[in-house]
């Protein structure tokens, strides 16, 4: 049977490249929480699929929340289901900010530039 599959996601960019490259960066992670698909089957039929739930495989208790901010501007969050996932986001930032050593991480952040990393707790609404 033929089903056409849709992956949306809404998120901040600098241009139409720019969203789908970053699209495409979260949809191959695969510590991403992006996991909700439309599937239409050839007969019209919806389904909405969502593979981050459902199994208690799958199911976890904590995320970890990474959240960007450059000039007092936060943008960019992300979650990861494990700290090393969130940790290597955050040594990829901080290169990419050009930010070596703590004490510089201590000075950017002084004038509204840094990253950390939440551990929060998830809860099951149902």
């Amino acid at each position: 049977m033929l089903y056409r599959v849709t992956w949306t996601i809404d998120l901040d960019a600098d241009s139409p490249e720019h969203a789908a490259r970053r699209a495409l960066e979260i949809h191959r992670n695969p510590d991403s929480w992006a996991t909700h698909f439309e599937v239409r089957a050839k007969r019209g039929r919806v389904h909405n699929v969502d593979l981050g739930r459902g199994d208690a495989a799958t199911k976890q208790d904590v995320v970890f929340v990474l959240t960007p901010m450059a000039d007092g501007i936060v943008r960019d969050v992300q979650a990861f289901r494990t700290r090393e996932a969130a940790a290597a986001a955050e040594r990829a930032w901080l290169d990419a900010q050009g930010i070596r050593t703590d004490q510089e991480r201590e000075h950017r952040s002084d004038w509204g530039t840094g990253i950390a990393i939440w551990e929060c707790k998830t809860t099951d609404p149902t």
